[in-house]
């Protein structure tokens, strides 16, 4: 049992490289993942439009519609994507893209492709956005009203310009210190507003209370509580350790040396921990989901800026 019990304490020593080689290596993969995205995004954004499924039977019947066009006009390959509330048609080329809704909104008839139609952004001229990006004020006391904090971003952010602030949440006190998150959704321009212009360092004052909102980027994938599971799963198979993954007893009764993670299926790391491989994968996913700046996706030193304020956890 001596002998065991030294090996696993040099099992977890050795692995524990593992966590600070992946925690410094942490920022240089999003990095990388970030840098893939925008050598593609500029791209993608230019080539696609969007239809609101609010309007038709289905989104297959949209595609039927589409592909009966393309048909038509001798179009390239065309791709398909949608949401709960949208379908992103993606063309070959932007030029392809811009004929096909010049033929919809041109059409002497009403029909399915011309009702749904989203139109084009007013500023960036595109008829393709990503989600809203989704940013946090954690740790707020209770002194900082949610009714101020609007204020602040709506003197901040410029409207003008199509700057937005989609949504504004306030979260509930942590019974341990009655402190709170309050969380947002804002679109690419309030994004610029926020983080270029203030660094995503905004003074607060409201003649009672001064200081500073941090605002971090959320961008976390969903994970299971119980099993530490990522993204929807249909079942879970309970709680199980967050230091070795067993099902039969929590992290407080393990007696294990070497942590061990169910997600990857390495030792060195828990299921919950940020370095995770798997849950960095996950993560860089996700910032790809949303309406990001371009040059947030393209300039090394905007991307830098923004893996800064990400929050992993």
């Amino acid at each position: 049992m001596a002998s065991e019990s030294i090996l696993e304490a040099i099992h977890e020593q050795t692995t524990n490289l593992e966590k600070a080689s992946s925690l410094a290596t942490i920022r240089q993969h999003l990095k990388e993942a970030i840098r893939e995205q925008g050598r593609t995004e500029r791209s993608t954004r230019s080539k696609t439009a969007s239809f609101s499924l609010r309007k038709a039977h289905s989104a297959e019947a949209l595609q039927d519609k589409v592909m009966a066009y393309a048909l038509m006009a001798q179009l390239g390959p065309v791709a398909f994507r949608s949401s709960k509330e949208l379908l992103f048609v993606q063309f070959a080329t932007p030029g392809e893209k811009e004929a096909a809704i010049d033929f919809i909104k041109l059409s002497d008839t009403s029909n399915i492709l011309k009702e749904t139609l989203l139109p084009a952004n007013p500023i960036t001229k595109g008829h393709f956005e990503r989600l809203p990006v989704k940013l946090e004020l954690n740790n707020l006391h209770s002194s900082i009203k949610l009714d101020k904090v609007k204020e602040v971003l709506d003197s901040l952010i410029d409207d003008s310009k199509g700057g937005k602030l989609i949504s504004i949440k306030d979260g509930k006190p942590s019974a341990i210190n009655g402190k709170r998150t309050i969380s947002m959704k804002v679109n690419s321009h309030a994004f610029s507003d926020i983080f270029e212009k203030m660094n995503g360092m905004v003074p607060f004052n409201d003649g009672k209370t001064k200081t500073t909102l941090f605002f971090r980027i959320n961008c976390r994938p969903w994970q299971c509580r119980a099993c530490y599971a990522i993204g929807h799963h249909p079942t879970c198979d309970g709680k199980t350790c967050t230091k070795c993954g067993a099902k039969e007893h929590q992290a407080t009764n393990c007696t294990k040396r070497t942590r061990f993670c169910t997600k990857c299926k390495k030792p060195g790391h828990s299921a919950r921990d940020s370095h995770c491989p798997r849950y960095l994968n996950e993560f860089a996913k996700e910032v790809r989901k949303f309406d990001f700046p371009l040059e947030y996706l393209e300039d090394n030193e905007r991307i830098g800026q923004l893996i800064k304020q990400l929050q992993l956890k």
